[in-house]
């Protein structure tokens, strides 16, 4: 990100960093806004949401070599509220995304709709709720397959083998009561959608195996309380059992490893740990205790790499690298982008 100060915004870029000891940043591409970068499964394509100045984001998929062109994969015609949220296919075939299709209306409306007053953009009403679609790479088709039970989804996730979507999200009203997982099935198995029923909050969601695990504060059953997040495994696929109770401080993100354990950031004070958990046993280990800031943890397929973005009060945020789950105590910095400041 840097500041375009002559027009009063910010400029993204997207970047491709090689981990050799000596390989500089290519920039890919830059200009619009960029969020929600994933890899394909097979490593081919790089995805991620953008929007031109004054638009909504709409999906993207780019070949990751310097000079390309992104390819747009949604329209705005067709979906006038924007993509919210989306995950890969397994086999690289498609993607599953959450979107809401524009209605039908007079030109003087949609008009209205797209006016906007400084940093506020004038609707003519609600949005209309969301749906899932599949969208196959191939044809650039995009098919519905079923509306969404949340108006708000905050959380997609597609499970290893392709045979079920994960989504957390709830109302509009922003209820505890509404706010659940549900589980929608995409193999051939003859199963209908489910829902979990409690009292949690749930904020973020991971597959690892057969298994899909959520974080958010809250009880599993009784009266909402506004706890710290935690981690829990949903189980028959309408409840979630809290694991590693004594995992300490809000967890912000999971991250399964290809062992079948999680590496799980949370918020203790004010330091930020990485802890390592077996979710059979519940037993958590700490891999890092960092007195500062840690986003955007990612592994490697095989959990051999593993980056992080780390900041604390005397240095501005990098991208770090380490060489597995024993290496934090190791970890290099692979960028210098604040290097000047």
């Amino acid at each position: 990100r840097r500041n375009d100060l002559a027009r009063d915004r910010e400029v993204l870029s997207v970047w491709l960093l090689d981990l050799s000891e000596s390989a500089r940043p290519v920039r890919l591409a830059e200009g619009e806004t960029y969020s929600v970068l994933r890899w394909s499964p097979d490593g081919r394509l790089l995805s991620f949401l953008s929007a031109a100045e004054g638009e909504v984001p709409q999906l993207f998929v780019l070949e990751p070599v310097a000079g390309k062109s992104p390819r747009q994969l949604t329209e705005p015609v067709r979906f006038g509220n924007g993509v919210a949220l989306y995950d890969w296919l397994p086999d690289s075939s498609g993607l599953i995304f959450v979107a809401a299709e524009t209605p039908a209306e007079k030109a003087e409306v949609r008009q209205k709709r797209q006016e906007f007053y400084g940093d506020v953009r004038r609707l003519a009403g609600p949005p209309p709720k969301p749906s899932f679609y599949r969208l196959t790479l191939a044809d650039g088709r995009a098919q519905r397959l079923l509306a969404s039970p949340f108006d708000d989804v905050s959380a997609l996730e597609i499970s290893p083998d392709g045979w079920w979507l994960a989504a957390a999200g709830g109302d509009s009203a922003q209820t505890v009561a509404s706010s659940e997982v549900f589980l929608l099935p995409l193999g051939p198995q003859a199963v209908s959608p489910q829902r979990t029923h409690n009292s949690i909050w749930e904020e973020i969601l991971a597959w690892a195996g057969d298994d899909v695990f959520a974080a958010g504060p809250g009880e599993e059953t009784g009266r909402y309380t506004n706890t710290e997040a935690r981690l829990y495994r949903v189980e028959g696929h309408s409840r979630l059992v809290r694991i590693s109770p004594g995992l300490e401080g809000y967890v912000k993100q999971v991250v399964p490893l290809s062992d079948g354990s999680l590496l799980v950031t949370a918020n203790v004070s004010t330091h930020m740990r990485i802890s390592r958990v077996e979710p059979r046993s519940g037993m958590a280990a700490t891999l890092l205790d960092h007195p500062g800031w840690i986003a955007n943890l990612s592994a490697s397929n095989d959990g051999g790499i593993i980056a992080y973005v780390a900041s604390d009060p005397r240095h501005f945020p990098e991208i770090y690298v380490a060489r597995g789950p024993s290496d934090f105590a190791k970890a290099r910095p692979v960028t210098e982008l604040n290097a000047a400041l």
